[in-house]
C-alpha cells in the first residue's frame, strides 16, 4: 500500500512537467548553478544515495556568492562592457523529511538578496535588487543501501516551479523536470565518494544582447544532461573534508560538451558536527573551469545544516528482540582462526546483524565488545589473545559504518566463566564473545560485567592455602563443600601451586608454580591438612618435576576433549604455560597420563 502510494506522487510530479506546454523560443532563463543537496547528503551540491528513515527530518540555509555568473567572452575588435550579471547573492533555504526508509521529499527555496545584473541592452545603467527563485521540489527512492553493501543506488526525481523573476535571471519562466541517477561507494569507513548524472527537460530559451559596437549575442538554451562527482573525506568523528565538481551540457542545440553549451565549477570544502545534537556548519568555495551559463569566475558558500536523530521522529514500536538485559543478543557464534584473531567468514552474518542493530538503536552509545575463554593456558596469554580477538571485532564493526566511538574492546580471559571447565559443554560456552550495552541515550547504563554477577556461579575465583580459602566469604566456602569422596586439592603454605591447565617445562625449571584455582560452584572439599598428602594411582594424578622438588601434587581430570566447535578463544599452544600433553589440536582425546607420585621426605 505504501508503495502504490508512493509511485502515484513520483506520477504525478513527473506529470507536472511534461504535460507543460513548451512554447518554441522563450526569452527568459535563470543563471542560478549553485542548487545545494536538499537532504543529509554527505557533499553540498551533489547527492549521496542515502535517505532520511521514517519520518526523520532534515533542514538548514546556505548563503552563496558568485562573481560574474553571466559573461561573454571578448572577441576581436570588441569594447565596453562583456558582463551582464557581475554579482548575486543567493539565500537557499531547505528541508526534507522521510516517508520510508528508502523514500523521502524534500524542498528548496532559493531568494536572490542581492543581484548586480544588466537587461538585454548591456550599454544601458545596471540595476540590482532581490527577487525570488524557482522553487525546487524534489522526491529519493533508495534502491541499493550503501551501509550494508559498500555501494549505494539512489534515483532522484525533482520538478522546478517558475516562482522566480526572469528579469534579474533568477527564474526560468516554466515548469522544469528531471531525474538523477545517484551511485556511490564507501572504499573505507573514512572515505566515500558519489557520482550523480541526469537529465533536465528545459524550454527552448533564446535570448538576444545588444553591447556598445553595436554588436549581438544569442543565448539559447534547451535540454541539457546535469552530472556531479563528489569525495568526502572523515578527518574526525565532527569534522569532515568534502571536495566535489558540478556542471551541466546541452545537448540539442551547439554541441556537447562545447565551452558555449557547458558549465563545470569545482572546489572543496569543510563540514563540522556540533557534537551530537544535529547541527552542522559547512563552507566552502568553488572555481568556474568552463564558462557556460551560470558558471562564475568564482563562488564562496556556507550554510548551516540540522539533522534529527533517528528516534526523534519514530512513533512508539516494540521493543527489539535481539535486545536484551542491556545486551545485544546473537544468534551464533563468533568464529577465529586457530590461535589467530582473525574472524573466519562463516561468523560474518553473525557481525552484520550486530550492525544492524546498531544502526536502527542510534541512542545505544557505547557496547563493550567482550571476549572470554576457558581456564587453558596463562592468564596473561588468555587476556592477551581475547583483547586482539576483541578488537578484531571492533574493526569489523567499524568497517561496516559504525562509528569506533560507539565501541570499547575489552578481552576478560578466563575471569568470567559462566559455566564449568571440567566438561567440553562448559569449555565451550566460557568461550565467547558478548556485546554489553555501557551507556545508551535511552536513559540505563551499564557497570561492565555487572549483568553477569547475578548467574555468574563460578566466579570469583579464589585460593586454598593449607585447606583454608582465602579471599572468599562464609557463604561462598560452603558453597564448594562436597562429598568426601571428591578429589583433594593439597597445597601446602607458602608454595604458590600451579593453575589446573598450566605446568611448567624443564627448561624454565627455575619457575615458581603459581597458585591453583578453584571455582564456586565446582563441588571441591576444603580440608584443613597440615602435611601434603600423597594421592594414590587411582586419582590420576598428574606431577611435574616442579612439583617434585616442592612437593605439590595436582589431580588431573578424567578426560579432556577438544570441542570440534573451537569457537571464541581457540587457546595456542605456548610451550611455557601449556602441557605437551594437552595439545588438544593435535591429540583432542588425550586422556593425561598418571604418573608416580613423588616420595616423602
Amino acid at each position: 500500500m505504501i508503495k502504490r502510494k508512493v509511485f502515484f506522487m513520483l506520477f504525478i510530479l513527473l506529470s507536472v512537467f511534461v504535460f507543460d506546454a513548451r512554447a518554441a523560443y522563450q526569452s527568459r532563463f535563470d543563471a542560478v548553478n549553485f542548487e545545494p543537496a536538499v537532504d543529509d547528503s554527505n557533499y553540498f551540491t551533489v547527492y549521496g544515495s542515502r535517505t532520511l528513515t521514517a519520518w526523520q527530518g532534515h533542514a538548514g540555509f546556505y548563503f552563496d556568492y558568485a562573481n560574474r555568473p553571466l559573461e561573454f567572452r571578448a572577441t576581436a575588435g570588441a569594447v565596453g562592457r562583456q558582463s551582464v550579471l557581475d554579482h548575486t547573492i543567493i539565500f537557499d533555504a531547505l528541508g526534507s523529511i522521510g516517508i520510508t526508509d528508502w523514500f523521502e521529499v524534500g524542498v528548496n527555496m532559493p531568494v536572490a538578496l542581492y543581484n548586480w545584473y544588466y537587461t538585454d541592452d548591456v550599454n544601458a545603467a545596471a540595476d540590482f535588487g532581490s527577487s525570488m527563485g524557482d522553487m525546487l521540489i524534489m522526491t529519493k527512492f533508495r534502491f541499493v543501501d550503501i551501509d550494508k553493501y559498500h555501494v549505494g543506488l539512489s534515483l532522484v526525481p525533482y520538478v522546478s516551479l517558475p516562482t522566480g523573476d526572469v528579469v534579474r535571471y533568477t527564474g526560468s519562466g516554466h515548469v522544469m523536470g528531471g531525474a538523477r541517477l545517484v551511485f556511490d561507494a564507501k572504499f573505507h569507513e573514512r572515505f566515500e565518494m558519489s557520482l550523480n548524472a541526469g537529465y533536465l527537460m528545459h524550454d527552448d530559451v533564446q535570448r538576444t544582447f545588444n553591447f556598445a559596437n553595436g554588436s549581438t549575442s544569442t543565448i539559447r538554451v534547451d535540454d541539457w544532461v546535469d552530472f556531479g562527482v563528489g569525495m568526502n573525506v572523515k578527518a574526525s568523528r565532527y569534522f569532515q573534508l568534502i571536495a566535489e565538481a558540478y556542471g551541466n551540457t546541452q545537448i540539442l542545440h551547439g554541441g556537447v560538451f562545447t565551452t558555449n553549451t557547458t558549465s563545470l565549477e569545482a572546489g572543496a570544502g569543510m563540514r563540522y558536527f556540533f557534537g551530537d545534537s544535529g547541527f552542522a556548519l559547512g563552507w566552502g568555495g568553488t572555481a568556474g573551469l568552463i564558462e557556460g551559463v551560470g558558471t562564475p569566475r568564482f563562488r564562496g558558500y556556507v550554510g548551516l545544516t540540522w539533522t534529527a536523530p533517528e528516534t526523534q521522529a519514530c512513533p512508539p514500536c516494540a521493543p527489539d528482540p535481539r535486545i536484551k538485559d542491556n545486551k545485544i543478543v546473537i544468534w551464533g557464534k563468533i568464529f577465529f582462526d586457530t590461535a589467530k584473531a582473525t574472524i573466519k567468514p562463516v561468523s560474518y552474518p553473525v557481525l552484520d546483524d550486530v550492525v544492524d542493530v546498531l544502526r536502527t538503536h542510534p541512542e545505544i552509545r557505547l557496547v563493550e565488545v567482550q571476549g572470554h575463554c576457558d581456564w587453558r593456558g596463562s592468564d596473561s596469554y588468555n587476556l592477551g589473545l581475547s583483547q586482539r580477538r576483541t578488537e578484531s571485532v571492533r574493526q569489523y564493526l567499524i568497517n561496516a559504518g559504525i562509528d569506533g566511538n560507539r565501541l570499547r574492546a575489552v578481552g576478560y580471559g578466563e575471569s568470567q566463566p559462566i559455566a564449568s571447565n571440567d566438561t567440553v559443554e562448559g569449555m565451550s560456552q566460557n568461550r565467547r564473545v558478548e556485546f554489553v550495552i555501557i551507556e545508551s541515550s535511552a536513559g540505563y547504563t551499564t557497570t561492565p560485567n555487572s549483568s553477569d554477577s547475578s548467574r555468574n556461579t563460578y566466579a570469583p575465583i579464589h585460593e586454598i592455602r593449607n585447606g583454608v580459602t582465602v579471599g572468599a566469604t562464609p557463604q561462598a566456602v560452603s558453597q564448594v563443600q562436597a562429598p568426601e569422596a571428591s578429589p583433594v586439592a593439597v597445597i601446602p603454605e607458602p608454595v604458590r601451586p600451579l593453575y589446573p591447565s598450566q605446568v611448567v617445562n624443564q627448561e624454565r625449571a627455575t619457575a615458581v608454580p603459581r597458585t591453583a584455582k578453584i571455582q564456586l560452584g565446582v563441588p571441591m572439599p576444603v580440608v584443613p591438612i597440615m602435611q601434603p598428602e600423597v594421592a594414590s594411582p587411582s586419582q590420576d594424578v598428574v606431577t611435574t618435576p616442579q612439583m617434585q622438588q616442592t612437593g605439590l601434587e595436582r589431580v588431573g581430570s578424567a578426560k579432556q576433549v577438544e570441542d570440534p566447535n573451537d569457537t571464541f578463544l581457540d587457546q595456542e599452544v605456548i610451550e611455557e604455560t601449556t602441557l605437551p600433553e594437552n595439545d588438544t589440536e593435535t591429540n583432542p582425546d588425550l586422556v593425561p597420563e598418571s604418573v608416580p607420585a613423588p616420595s616423602q621426605n
